[in-house]
Order: structure tokens, then C-alpha cells, then sequence
């Protein structure tokens, strides 16, 4: 079995986002996800070499770049690609419906993993396509992030078992909602924390590294 840990829209707010990791060392899920709309102060906690990601629609694609590869993050733009135990993963924020639709009905993936609408979701989409969506760390009336146990499948089957393990797998997927204490803001500091966000410097330590000069 594996486990994964996956997040998504974390805003920088990086007390929450420790609140998270705890969550997911609790569930001792090696490998986490993150599915966009991340926040600059959050870069540094998330664990490096094991922590998959991708930008989403409040994220800078080029910061987010630079901030990922000094964190030791595997970032992989707009649309994450991973295949776990034989399991075809695929990770986005969601704001960009056509890279869902291509995720949940191009017949490449069994495992869809997005965030964007801070509502958690567990979906199966005809019948062997899982959707994930695993709510948001903040900003949320239900913070919450989820986890993943996936089943590990036989490379020795036939491309038509292959086939059918991916679909089975997929139907009696477990997921495991992970929930965290209530940090549900007013309108006014949501509008705050998106000022202070467009405002935010890149953090010293990282300047003088010299790599996001």
C-alpha cells in the first residue's frame, strides 16, 4: 500500500499549513501533493524530495518555480503528472476547466487530484475515473486536507488486467478526509490577506541564496 498526503490552497498561511503536515505524519503518507495556490512563506515547510506540486490561479508560475527548485520540490507547472504502484495520477489546481476535462476524460489517468473550489470532494467519474478535490488548508468553512491509500498493482499483468486492477482500485479507493482546526476568516481579512499576498517580498533567506536573483 501507499499513502499520500494531498493539499491544496494553503494561501501561505504557514501555521495552518504545519497543522497539515502534521495531519499527514500522523498517517505516515510519504509522499504528498500539492494542488496549487500555494503562498510564498509555505515553500519552505513542505518536505523536500517527496513533495509533488503545481501553481494555481493566485500563484506566480515563475516564483513558484524558483521558490519550488530552492525547496528541493518536484514542481511541475500547471498539470502534475504521477504514476504510484501503477496508479496514473494527475494533479492541478482546477481553475482551468479544459486541463479537467483532458484529466478526468482523456482515458490517461486513474487518479485526479485538484483543488481551487476550497470544498472538499470524492467523486467517481464513469466508473473508473477518481476525483479528488482535497478542500483547502485556510480560508474555508471546513479546512481540511485529505488522505490517500493506494493499492499497489502488478506489473506483471496483461495490458486488459492492467486495466480492470485500475479500475477496481479506483472503486474502493480509500480516502481519508484529514480536518483542521477552524481558521475561517471574515470577508474583511480574506481582502487583507490578499492585499498583504499582491504586497508579500520574496523571504531574505532565499534572496541571499542567490537563486531567485
Amino acid at each position: 500500500m501507499i499513502r499520500i498526503g494531498v493539499l491544496s490552497d494553503t494561501h501561505g498561511d504557514l501555521n495552518a499549513t504545519l497543522e497539515a503536515l502534521e495531519i499527514f505524519d500522523c498517517y505516515q503518507a510519504k509522499t504528498l501533493i500539492h494542488c496549487g495556490d500555494i503562498g510564498e512563506d509555505v515553500y519552505p515547510a513542505l518536505p523536500a524530495g517527496r513533495t509533488y506540486c503545481v501553481s494555481g490561479n493566485t500563484d506566480d508560475s515563475w516564483v513558484a518555480q524558483r521558490f519550488a527548485m530552492a525547496c528541493g520540490l518536484n514542481y511541475q507547472n500547471r498539470f502534475g503528472r504521477l504514476t504510484l504502484g501503477n496508479i496514473r495520477i494527475a494533479f492541478l489546481h482546477g481553475d482551468d476547466r479544459s486541463s479537467l476535462r483532458f484529466a478526468l476524460y482523456s482515458g490517461n489517468f486513474d487518479l485526479v487530484l485538484q483543488g481551487h473550489t476550497h470544498v472538499a470532494e470524492n467523486s467517481l467519474i464513469d466508473h473508473q475515473v477518481r476525483l479528488v478535490n482535497p478542500g483547502a488548508v485556510v480560508r474555508s468553512a471546513r479546512p481540511s486536507v485529505a488522505v490517500i491509500t493506494l493499492p499497489e498493482i502488478s506489473d506483471s499483468l496483461t495490458p486488459s488486467e492492467l486495466a480492470a486492477a485500475r479500475e477496481t482500485a479506483m472503486q474502493q479507493l480509500e480516502v481519508q478526509p484529514g480536518f483542521l482546526r477552524s481558521n475561517v476568516e471574515t470577508a474583511e481579512e480574506v481582502r487583507q490577506a490578499r492585499e498583504q499576498a499582491a504586497r508579500r517580498l520574496i523571504p531574505p533567506h532565499l534572496l541571499q541564496s542567490g537563486i531567485l536573483r
